[in-house]
């Protein structure tokens, strides 16, 4: 019985011929094994970002759609779906980048990347250009209306055009009640509109639905600092904050609002935290900064403070922080000049709270939307700057006044040939 198995077993290796083939054989199956697994992997994973974003779960989504990536880097229908999930969520650079490689793939461009990319710009703020064509697919009732309608009242928004992007998200809404994207819009909007309690209303019910949508949670705990709720916020901001431990947003808010509470011994290792993580950080060093004057260590204040005003000149809490602490160490000449600053930059803000409300007021009204642009570049706001005044030329394309500040603009950034371009078009 012995002998037989044995010289079963050792039959395919009697001959270097057949060792050969017994191991191309073996081989063969373990490379089919590997492959099959492979494959396996790749459709689980894609069945599980469909479903994500059925479920408007983005972040899941482009996980999920990035171990795909991993397994078929050139796989069309994938790269396609991970732009989806980047730009759905906000991340419009991640969705450019996914675009980009998806022509180099297919050669030519499909429908569905047609309107990707469209809904992509338009989302930029490029609605003018594309709201026709993309009315008629809502008219026919494209499959991609839901994300088609997201992408315009996004759009709007985008560039303060915001009759337009509460038109747009009721639209949304009407159709597509459940969306979390509209239903976050409508809260900011009310917000907007200083109706600040119903926009909490509709934030709440909207984390409720969907408790795993950290931005709306992220809003909601914002919401509750500014109607003085700590106690709520403080357990949204520590909920995030455990899910997103490398985030910088829900540490600081959750420093912030255990500073409001008193509550100075639990949020001293959160503080270490920001020191030692987000040292580049002007909100963070502002905060450090805060806690060491509490604890009357202005010396140690200053170095923070200090930090914070080279990263953030323009930030006028920074300056008055930096004026107190200078105050307590009997540098009052040096404190009056940030106090001065601090005066200058809180008077613009208030400019700027001014033209924000005369755009609400009267949104075909360019005046407001060039003054608030000015305002953010004269503050450092360069990228909210250009958002405004590219938001009066879309509303008038030969408004002079609004191509001379951009003209001046790229001439200060050294960007001569948009400067010409702005200048030719103020005259």
């Amino acid at each position: 019985m012995f002998t037989r198995l044995r010289d079963w077993l050792l039959f395919p290796v009697r001959t270097a011929t057949r060792a050969v083939l017994a191991a191309a054989v073996v081989a063969l199956l373990v490379f089919a094994g590997w492959y099959g697994l492979r494959v396996l992997r790749f459709h689980n994973e894609q069945a599980a970002a469909l479903q994500a974003l059925a479920n408007y779960d983005f972040p899941d989504a482009q996980r999920r759609l990035t171990l795909c990536l991993d397994l078929r880097p050139s796989d069309p229908e994938v790269l396609l779906l991970a732009a989806q999930a980047a730009r759905r969520d906000g991340r419009l650079d991640e969705a450019q980048e996914y675009l980009d490689r998806y022509p180099v793939q297919t050669e030519t461009l499909t429908p569905d990347e047609t309107l990707q990319s469209v809904l992509l710009r338009v989302q930029q703020g490029m609605v003018k250009q594309y709201v026709h064509a993309l009315i008629d697919h809502i008219e026919i009732r494209h499959p991609a209306s839901e994300q088609i309608l997201e992408a315009l009242a996004q759009g709007c928004v985008h560039v303060y055009r915001l009759d337009e992007a509460s038109f747009w998200t009721k639209q949304l809404l009407d159709r597509f009640p459940h969306n979390p994207i509209g239903r976050l819009l409508d809260a900011q909007t009310n917000e907007t509109m200083r109706r600040r309690e119903k926009a909490l209303q509709i934030t709440r019910r909207l984390v409720e639905d969907y408790p795993g949508n950290d931005k709306a949670r992220l809003y909601l705990a914002g919401l509750l600092v500014k109607t003085h709720k700590y106690d709520e916020a403080a357990a949204h901001y520590q909920k995030l904050h455990r899910r997103q431990p490398a985030d910088l947003k829900p540490l600081l808010g959750l420093v912030g609002v255990l500073l409001k509470l008193e509550r100075f011994d639990e949020a001293g290792p959160y503080l270490r935290e920001l020191e030692d993580k987000h040292a580049d950080n002007s909100v963070a060093l502002l905060e450090c900064g805060r806690y060491a004057l509490y604890q009357k260590r202005p010396a140690d204040a200053e170095s923070l403070l200090r930090r914070a005003v080279q990263v953030a000149p323009f930030d006028h809490e920074v300056h008055f922080e930096l004026a107190v602490c200078l105050q307590q160490l009997n540098r009052k000449d040096e404190a009056q000049r940030h106090l001065e600053r601090f005066q200058e930059i809180e008077e613009d803000m208030k400019r700027l709270e001014k033209a924000f409300q005369g755009m609400v007021k009267d949104p075909a009204d360019p005046a407001p939307r060039l003054e608030a642009g000015r305002l953010c570049l004269r503050n450092g706001q360069v990228t909210e700057g250009l958002r405004w005044l590219f938001g009066v030329l879309d509303l008038v394309p030969n408004h002079k006044a609004t191509h001379e500040v951009l003209a001046d603009h790229f001439d200060s950034v050294g960007d001569s040939a948009r400067a010409k371009h702005h200048r030719a078009r103020a005259r």
